[in-house]
């Protein structure tokens, strides 16, 4: 674990104890961490098992401080919304209290940095249509070569054509 991740932990760690003090009923003993959160996403919950997933290129210079005073939060408000009210509470009201008894506005999307992540759209395939030259994801560019169908662009109605292997 790196001093990023370590940092990541003891916010969480923080934050949990600050739950306890509203919350002192609700078991939040399982709750731990992971760094294997992909794309763009800055994190995500999981109520049940209460796994957090961050996203480990986040963690760094100015977006580490973001994630540790915003994400986590962010994150563990999921968990405790789900804990208190039985099911998944997602954006809604009981995750909103929730974000406000922590003193964060409720935001559903963060504003950090994200061009430097490797996200699964730098891969893709060259392709053409009647708008003119396209990119395709890997899935549909190799269910393309696979299976031999086809999709339609949706701005012109003309089928798309591949015009070349994966590209970084």
């Amino acid at each position: 674990m790196n001093a990023a991740q370590r940092r990541a932990q003891e916010s969480l760690h923080a934050h949990i104890l600050t739950a306890g003090g509203y919350w002192p009923t609700l078991d939040l003993s399982d709750v731990h961490m992971t760094f294997d959160q992909r794309g763009m996403s800055g994190g995500c919950a999981f109520w049940k098992t209460g796994r957090i997933k961050l996203n480990d290129g986040l963690l760094r210079g100015d977006t580490l401080d973001r994630m540790c005073k915003v994400t986590i939060p962010h994150e563990l408000a999921h968990i405790i919304a789900g804990r208190l009210h039985g099911k998944r509470q997602g954006h809604g009201r009981a995750w909103q209290r929730v974000m406000r008894t922590f003193g964060l506005e409720p935001e559903r999307c963060h504003d950090m940095e994200v061009q430097h992540l490797k996200t699964r759209h730098e891969r893709s395939y060259p392709a053409v249509c009647g708008c003119g030259d396209r990119r395709l994801s890997v899935r549909r560019g190799n269910r393309m070569k696979r299976t031999g169908c086809g999709y339609q662009c949706r701005t012109c109605r003309q089928r798309i054509t591949l015009t070349g292997g994966v590209a970084a």
